[in-house]
């Protein structure tokens, strides 16, 4: 048997909802802007042993990908090599909060 449903999709993520009032809800989270761009020099900050160790590695922006209301950035070699991956502004600004533009 066929039914009809109806359901409300989140324009920027495109999760589905049952109510209008909670895809209004995630859309009103807004959606994040690129702090970047590729090839953006950045020195990130690599926490090792438990924290005890710190060091700055240079890499470069190499792919910026849009997840609906946030960001994810693919860091790498200035050849396009991948290395590393942040999810979100908050995380970028946390790890990587020193680019060079």
């Amino acid at each position: 048997m066929v039914r009809k449903l109806l359901k409300y999709e989140c324009e920027m993520c495109k999760q589905l909802y049952d109510s209008l009032e909670d895809a209004l809800e995630c859309e009103a989270q807004g959606k994040e802007l690129p702090l970047a761009n590729v090839m953006d020099e950045v020195l990130y900050r690599d926490d090792w042993n438990g924290g005890f160790g710190v060091s700055f590695d240079k890499m470069f922006v190499t792919e910026i990908k849009d997840y609906g209301h946030y960001i994810g950035y693919a860091l790498g070699s200035e050849d396009g090599y991948p290395y590393e991956s942040v999810f979100g502004n908050d995380k970028f600004e946390d790890k990587c909060g020193n680019t060079n533009k």
